[in-house]
């Protein structure tokens, strides 16, 4: 310890520890330790980036920095750790003033296995001598042939272009490079695509050695790790720096004399008018981050004001007829931002919008914040700091605590959330909040307001210009120039392809077989029976909490009204009911519950054959003194909506139009990967019907025909709720202590005694699957390409064990390395399931057919495939990774609950792991005709940019 001077000890009893802050002495690098008994340990090193222009540097240099370093001279140690690390947490993130390295692991030996490599990488990067990391992870300009068009590519510029092909995102950097025109807060630290291609090695080398240095280092540890030797490991690093007075502050942006108003276009389709597609925002600055009472009260302003149903300004801008929907965003920076964004909305209507938003604001000053949804919001505050329910709490603390902790704040005092949602509570009593509206809001001219429309043909257009650059490029080069670019790329390839030898990897640390627990974790669930329903409990230490879902089959309704199942979901809890307006329902949720909200859910029951099991269910958590009113709310919900209401079912509907179209922008390859896997079996194709593009087009449909479907809509609603709600189809689940549950079957009793005692008539759902090789087009610089299959109908290969291996290697040797690393995507996975799905996917991907041929080409690979004990070993560590992360009491409950629906018994999850352990690499190797078989029924589902998606168009039988 004699390295490091102590700057503060205290005893925190939010993380039940003793919090130690340091600095080093001889570099300047600060530490903060968080001792407690937690078994999963987190390390974390994070260093202040302010971005020096559009570049992407930051972004660029996290990934950079992990691909090879001094004690580890491999391509990449990253993926190394990925194959073969016990890690429950691996990562990296850049922020917009911040890049940040967090790894987290049960394991002693592994953790400290991990935080070497990450030190390492970060203070001894190959990237210094070797310009080929730049041209891989950052960008390139790629030529293999003369007669060929050279191509930009790379892993981060790839990246980037899907990344700004969300509106949103365009919109969120419009919005910041207004509000900040002189510092980093205004540009782009994950890279804009046109500036991405501007960056230098010289550029690149000089901004890693200016910040990746400890006097600018945020180190951190978490959990029950000896410290004295995670100092020590430290200082072996820390100790070859020197203090030298290095200026890393980033300069506040001089407020604004009068806000702006700034007009911007995102790409999109032809249908899309400046009239009903525009996003309207208003961009506030507002104080900065080392605030803390400041911070949270903003945060409860969100939830007050625009997330709780009856917020003054969500009822406003419905009333007003604005858009279809309007939500905020908070990011806390050196200089808080604070953001209304409306969606749907008319480009006019721009100044009406800030016009609302202000005037509701000096309304609320008036009266005064309203009290009772103020006391639910805080009581939603009080129950999460109870309950704690986060597996990785050693990341959440950090999170807390970094971004004020660069700017001066002590970062122990950022993790005492009780004493400071107490403080703020006091300060409310005393106007706090009003106060804060007038200083932040009312007599703020740093803002910013924004009509973001949509234009036609931008994207083609930005296509174009990036096509005739490349075009100038290769018409500018000599033949011997073009010659050189050639066989660049083309020794970049082979540098990529280059397997690397025992002996080389020999240098990243592993664990042993020793290491590995053989035994699985069980879950049991306990069957009782209350009034004659069914009750599945799940027994664990809940801190006076019950966790409960009221579980109905669906499958007591027509099929052909299923999509109706699940867009009942998406309204009760928001709809009057006969005791509750809307407004009084969700305050009331919020002051005696933790949640309660209705979801489906899906599983598929393995009886000889596989079945779909979908259930419709409505879940929440409580207190154990409060658990009659939430079995109270969750009749009301059932028994006693109203669905009367059309406006008010229309503004819902809006609304969730909107949220889904929003969604379906920016989560784009799940909606893809499970629309390819809906080919196959009866569970994915209904599941793909309730949650998936079918039922987004649908949601679209009733909402673009709302007046002459409305009478439709409430019919269903109502005939669906009979049939759903009553006690013969009523399944009851609880993650609940052994001693509260007498107290849960009194509540439940009177529950069940309430629900109509109907008979009901079970009649499952039966669709055929079809594969339909689709492909959607939309306004895109990237590609998301899925192959799916069902290896269960076709091949005579049942699940076991060995496929999570199977999966691993497909996953992080021949995918990763053919997708991402030369084929410049930003992820790709393969996916083995025990539902007999099998998929390969890649997200953000400049190709298409290319990564086709690719997949092809797994069989070959699977073919060859040889590894000795040792690498086997590593994939083995990975899958059983996979199956150890930590989880929560609740979410013990609710894997408990998926077992026990999927028919899978505790004999079934240990053999599964005994399975794993003992994957040898010629049992992979006998996977050759599952990948031929894969293969050859060549089922795919693409997302892309129209121009290659046509040129491709042989490949699909349908372009939507």
């Amino acid at each position: 310890m004699e390295k490091y001077r102590l700057i503060e000890e205290r005893h925190v009893n939010d993380v039940d520890a003793q919090v130690y802050y340091y600095q080093h002495i001889k570099s300047g690098a600060r530490v903060v330790k968080i001792a407690n008994k937690d078994k999963n340990k987190t390390f974390a090193i994070a260093f202040k980036t302010e971005p020096v222009d559009d570049c992407g540097i930051p972004h660029i240099l996290e990934h950079s920095v992990l691909n090879g370093s001094k004690k580890y001279p491999i391509k990449s140690p990253f993926d190394q750790l990925l194959k073969g690390s016990l890690s429950t947490f691996l990562n990296a993130m850049t922020g917009s003033d911040i890049t940040m390295f967090p790894v987290a692991s049960i394991s002693n030996k592994d953790y400290f296995n991990l935080m070497d490599v990450y030190l390492d990488a970060v203070f001894n990067p190959l990237l210094l001598n070797d310009n080929r990391i730049l041209k891989q992870e950052g960008w390139r300009v790629e030529l293999f042939n003369r007669d060929d068009m050279p191509q930009y590519t790379g892993v981060v510029y790839n990246e980037m272009k899907g990344a700004y092909s969300d509106p949103l995102r365009e919109l969120d950097f419009c919005i910041n490079r207004s509000l900040f025109p002189d510092n980093g807060f205004g540009r782009s630290a994950g890279g804009y695509p046109k500036a991405i291609r501007t960056l230098t090695q010289e550029h690149f080398i000089d901004y890693y050695k200016k910040h990746y240095t400890p006097e600018n280092a945020y180190v951190y540890f978490y959990g029950d790790a000896d410290f004295s030797k995670e100092l020590e490991i430290l200082d072996g690093y820390l100790s070859n720096y020197d203090i030298t007075g290095a200026d890393f502050d980033i300069v506040p942006q001089k407020p604004f004399d009068k806000p702006k108003v700034v007009s911007g276009f995102y790409p999109a389709s032809e249908s899309a008018t400046e009239t009903t597609d525009t996003y309207l925002a208003l961009g506030l600055a507002v104080g900065r981050n080392t605030d803390l009472k400041l911070l949270l009260a903003l945060d409860i302003l969100i939830d007050v004001l625009v997330n709780q149903e009856t917020g003054a300004i969500r009822q406003a801008f419905t009333e007003a007829k604005l858009g279809s929907d309007i939500e905020v965003w908070f990011d806390n920076t050196q200089e808080n931002v604070f953001t209304f964004v409306g969606h749907n909305c008319n480009a006019a209507d721009a100044e009406k919008f800030k016009t609302v938003i202000m005037s509701t604001l000096k309304d609320v000053v008036n009266k005064g914040v309203d009290k009772e949804s103020l006391a639910g919001v805080i009581n939603r505050r009080e129950f999460a700091l109870r309950e704690g329910n986060d597996a990785q709490q050693g990341l959440r603390r950090f999170l807390e605590m970094i971004s004020a902790w660069m700017y001066g704040k002590n970062p122990i005092d950022c993790i005492e959330n009780e004493l400071q949602l107490n403080q703020l509570k006091t300060a409310i009593d005393e106007g706090y909040l009003e106060n804060v509206i007038n200083q932040y809001f009312l007599n703020n001219n740093h803002q910013v307001l924004v009509d973001f429309k949509p234009k036609a043909g931008l994207e083609a257009e930005i296509e174009q210009e990036t096509a005739n650059e490349l075009k100038q490029l290769k018409d500018s080069l000599s033949d011997e120039q073009i010659d050189k670019l050639i066989a660049d790329t083309k020794a970049l390839a082979e540098f990529q392809n280059r397997e690397e030898t025992p002996e080389e990897l020999a240098c990243i640390p592993v664990l042993t077989k020793e290491d590995l627990n053989p035994q699985a974790e069980n879950f049991p669930i306990v069957e009782k029976e209350i009034d004659g329903v069914k009750t599945l409990c799940y027994n664990g230490f809940t801190h006076d909490i019950i966790y409960l879902s009221a579980l109905f089959n669906v499958d007591v309704v027509p099929m052909e009204l299923m999509k109706y199942v699940a867009l009942l979901g998406e309204f009760i809890g928001k709809v009057d009911t006969q005791n509750f307006s809307y407004g009084e329902l969700d305050r009331y949720k919020k002051t005696y519950t933790g949640s309660c909200m209705p979801s489906m859910s899906s599983y598929s029951l393995y009886q000889g054959e596989r079945k779909p099991y979908i259930q419709f269910n409505i879940s929440g958590k409580v207190l154990t003194e409060k658990v009659d009113k939430l079995t109270y709310i969750i009749e009301e919900m059932a028994l006693r909506s109203d669905f009367s209401d059309k406006q008010r079912i229309k503004d819902l509907l809006s609304r969730i139009f909107s949220r889904f179209d929003t969604e379906i922008n920016s989560s784009t390859f799940y909606y893809i990967r499970n629309r390819a896997l809906s080919y196959f079996n009866q569970s994915s194709c209904i599941e793909e019907s309730l949650f998936g593009i079918d039922y987004y087009f649908f949601v679209k449909d009733l909402y673009k025909n709302f007046d002459n479907k409305f009478d439709e809509i409430i019919e269903n609603f109502n005939k669906i709720s009979k049939l759903l709600f009553c006690r013969k189809n009523l399944i009851l689940h609880a993650t609940v202590q052994e001693k509260d549950f007498d107290k849960l079957s009194l509540s439940l009793s009177k529950f069940i005694a309430n629900l109509p005692n109907n008979d009901v008539e079970h009649k499952p759902w039966k669709v055929t699957p079809k594969v339909k090789n689709e492909a959607f087009t939309g306004q895109t610089k990237v590609q998301y390409v899925v192959r799916g299959f069902d290896y269960s109908q076709v091949t005579d290969f049942k699940w076991n064990g060995k496929m999570n291996v199977l999966s691993k290697i497909l996953t992080l040797e021949f995918l990763h390395n053919a997708v991402r690393v030369r084929g410049g995507a930003y992820g790709c996975f393969s996916i083995i399931s025990i539902d007999g799905l099998m998929s390969f996917s890649s997200y953000r991907d400049p190709n298409l057919k290319n990564t086709l041929d690719v997949y092809d080409k797994a069989v070959e690979f699977i073919e060859n495939f040889d590894a000795t004990d040792d690498v086997m070993l590593k994939y083995i560590i990975g899958a059983i990774s996979a199956k150890d992360q930590p989880i929560t009491v609740s979410q013990k409950g609710s894997v408990a609950l998926t077992r026990y629906f999927g028919g899978r018994t505790f004999e079934d999850i240990q053999r599964e792991r005994t399975e794993i352990l003992n994957t040898t690499a010629q049992d992979i190797k006998n996977f050759a005709p599952l990948l031929r078989s894969f293969n050859s029924h060549n089922a795919v589902c693409i997302y892309g940019g129209e121009e290659i998606i046509n040129e491709n168009k042989d490949l699909f039988y349908n372009i939507r």
